[in-house]
């Protein structure tokens, strides 16, 4: 196998066993606060540790990753999610819980970006977004098994079982990570590069940059919160664990076919419009989620929504990418992750406690205007020549 694809392949299964453990925890954690307490509003802090964290380590993470690589930062994530992911399984607990979102939510900031990194340095720039797409393919399929593992895990072997199931996945990135090392980019620059000179919101306000953020902030914040209310409608409409899993499932099933259609669908369409149809889509799929408790509706309305998710970030990543400073990718990379998890956390704690008090269904309509809106502001970038990178 040629050294570019090999290195693509082991990124593509590093991506898989990492979302794979993200999703199956953020499933089990929640429906494991569920059983223990009752309270959707419990759920919702839990989700919201999990996704504030990434506010305090994002943009320092992003600045370690500039100055030493990709592949330590690789291997100490894979470690801590192991740690974090065993601890409800070896204690049932809302402190164990919590504990388990925050190692976690810690783990996972640092290595998503890292891979991220890793994919759009490889080849060149015009097989950027194709190389994201493909890896990217396989947070799509982690999305996908994640879910179901934790699902089946509690239905047929109980909350307990299904984190110590789900603890098999970093113990396999450890396994890659020192098998496959050589095949991970290294990613650091090189002693004698200066970091280059500019503060951190100019490069943000930059004209090619501010758009890309703000439509990555409402993405990111619409379709977490929309994952996060997944699992509290269907535990409200009697679903079982498995079915949950299943509509979940369904989503990021779609998800992998949209970044399959990815690298197809920009030989003859600029990558914002799709964008402004992927997001609409979105909108159209989220509006109506809590208004059913048929699980065949809610999984085509789930598919709807991993359509976009599928589109969308690849995108934005290679983006953002190409619009950030040289020696700054990984700091840029931080900030991104810094701003998006702020929106992500802000409103999944307000969703949480809305849904205690009015039900899901304002929730849900809360996001599908976020979905719009993002649609909205890419459909406007699309319309406006193209902005060059900040220096």
């Amino acid at each position: 196998m040629p050294a570019a694809n090999a290195r693509l392949l082991v990124l593509i299964v590093l991506s898989v066993l990492c979302y794979s453990v993200m999703m199956g925890g953020r499933l089990a954690i929640s429906l494991t606060a569920l059983k223990l307490t009752g309270s959707t509003a419990t759920a919702g802090i839990l989700m919201g540790i999990y996704a504030a964290v990434p506010i305090v380590v994002g943009l320092h993470a992003g600045r370690l990753i500039d100055r030493i690589g990709l592949r330590k930062p690789l291997v100490w994530t894979a470690a801590l999610t192991l740690v974090g992911i065993l601890l409800p399984g070896l204690w049932q607990g809302v402190p164990a819980l919590a504990a388990a979102s925050l190692i976690n939510g810690f783990a996972f900031t640092i290595a998503a970006m890292a891979l991220g990194n890793a994919a759009a340095s490889l080849g060149t720039p015009e097989q950027r977004t194709s190389n994201i797409g493909w890896v990217f393919l396989g947070n799509s399929a982690g999305f996908a098994l994640g879910p179901l593992m934790a699902g089946f895990g509690i239905d047929h072997l109980g909350h307990r079982a299904s984190f110590l199931l789900l603890a098999a996945l970093p113990a396999a990135s450890l396994i890659m990570l020192g098998a496959c090392m050589k095949q991970v980019p290294p990613g650091a620059m090189p002693a004698r590069q200066q970091r280059p000179k500019g503060g951190l919101l100019r490069a943000l306000n930059a004209p090619a940059m501010r758009p890309l953020v703000i439509v990555q902030v409402l993405a990111g914040s619409c379709l977490e919160t929309f994952y996060f209310i997944v699992p509290l409608h269907g535990a409200q409409s009697g679903l079982s664990a498995s079915t949950i899993g299943v509509i979940t499932s369904c989503a990021f099933v779609s998800n992998c076919t949209s970044r399959m259609l990815v690298p197809v669908w920009f030989r003859h369409r600029d990558e914002r419009r799709v964008m402004a149809v992927v997001f609409l889509i979105a909108a159209i799929s989220i509006f109506p989620f809590a208004l059913t408790t048929s699980a065949p509706l809610l999984m085509l309305l789930a598919a709807g929504v991993g359509v976009c998710h599928g589109a969308a970030f690849p995108i934005l990543t290679s983006l953002i990418y190409a619009a950030s400073p040289p020696g700054r990718q990984g700091e840029i990379s931080g900030a991104r992750v810094v701003l998006t998890a702020s929106g992500v956390s802000l409103n999944q704690f307000v969703a949480g406690g809305l849904s205690s008090l009015f039900g899901l269904i304002p929730v849900t309509w809360l996001v599908a205007a976020m979905a719009l809106a993002a649609s909205w502001s890419a459909r406007r970038q699309a319309a406006r020549p193209r902005q060059p990178a900040s220096p």
